[in-house]
């Protein structure tokens, strides 16, 4: 395990890899405890690798078992360098005004026809705590 000095090496390296996606992974603990993982589009916003900001359908099963279960995690990767981060943690899900607003983006209005108001958009905040990156045949584990 390398400790929070170490991760700061590696900081670099996984904010490019992130920035090279074109989509990521979340995973969840349904109703029934089993994991899924879903396919989401890239985070409206980011706080290095610690807090990623997501929109999303109120409705959708992910929401529903954050409510219940705030366990995440969320996976990127570089399909051509061979490349992965694995980040753990908790999701919030918040449907405040504020929130809504600042991560809206023009045409988000084809997704949630009532806009930013519209009771089925809201908004995933992941709080990481630790990871997994993957890179040269190698895995490093750290904590955030």
């Amino acid at each position: 395990m390398m400790h929070n000095g170490g991760t700061m090496d590696y900081i670099e390296k996984f904010e490019e890899l992130i920035n090279g996606s074109d989509c990521c992974f979340i995973s969840y603990i349904d109703q029934f405890s089993y994991p899924v993982t879903k396919a989401m589009l890239m985070p409206r916003e980011r706080d290095g690798v610690k807090t990623i900001i997501f929109s999303t359908n109120t409705s959708s099963n992910k929401v529903k078992s954050f409510r219940k279960n705030p366990r995440a995690s969320i996976y990127f990767m570089d399909r051509i360098g061979y490349r992965g981060l694995c980040l753990s943690g908790h999701i919030a899900v918040d449907e405040t005004p504020e929130m809504r607003k600042r991560i809206w983006r023009n045409g988000d209005e084809l997704y949630y026809k009532s806009g930013i108001m519209d009771p089925d958009y809201c908004v995933l905040i992941f709080t990481a705590e630790r990871g997994r990156y993957y890179s040269n045949f190698q895995s490093v584990d750290f904590d955030l």
